[in-house]
């Protein structure tokens, strides 16, 4: 029965999906994700979930190299919608809002969009060393109004060709 849901679940994202754009190489160029490694900040130490984390502040900019206006979709409080690590240690602090909605972003050509984002980092033994990435989906202002964004949004997150990646950063935490 889990294997039958699991197969509907797949299929009906990726209907979704079905229509939405994969990123060029061309759109590779020109939207630049990247991370800062000097202005990743510990913010504090504690529990989630039963397992010790750091809590730190990761500055995530995305670069629009391009000659066109850039215009993507995001939650108005809500990230870890559409940005995601590539590691199971490191993870997106979710927000508390009362009203998590889509919202246009522009940004112009030649110009850049800059986030700081909350990211739980699961504490290792001794001093801890590790490295991740950060993940963004860009999502056009042309998706369906009639479809759940949200679902369009973790449709986008399941496929690796429509995120665009940064560069991958090393941190150093110790206990």
């Amino acid at each position: 029965m889990k294997t039958f849901l699991l197969f509907c679940f797949l299929i009906i994202e990726a209907s979704i999906c079905r229509g939405q754009e994969t990123l060029t190489a061309q759109d590779k160029h020109n939207y630049i994700l990247s991370i800062d490694q000097h202005k990743i900040i510990e913010l504090k130490r504690g529990y989630f979930n039963e397992h010790k984390y750091h809590l730190i502040s990761v500055t995530v900019k995305l670069n629009n190299n391009s000659n066109e206006t850039l215009k993507f979709l995001r939650m108005s409080c809500g990230i870890d919608e559409i940005y995601k690590t590539n590691s199971k240690d490191v993870m997106l602090q979710r927000s508390v809002c009362q009203s998590n909605i889509p919202v246009e972003v522009t940004v112009d050509p030649h110009h850049n969009y800059e986030i700081k984002l909350p990211v739980l980092v699961k504490k290792g033994q001794q001093t801890h060393n590790f490295k991740f990435k950060m993940g963004m989906a860009l999502i056009q202002p042309t998706y369906d109004p009639s479809q759940d964004f949200l679902r369009i949004v973790y449709a986008y997150k399941l496929a690796d060709d429509k995120l665009l990646w940064s560069n991958e950063v090393e941190v150093l935490l110790s206990n």
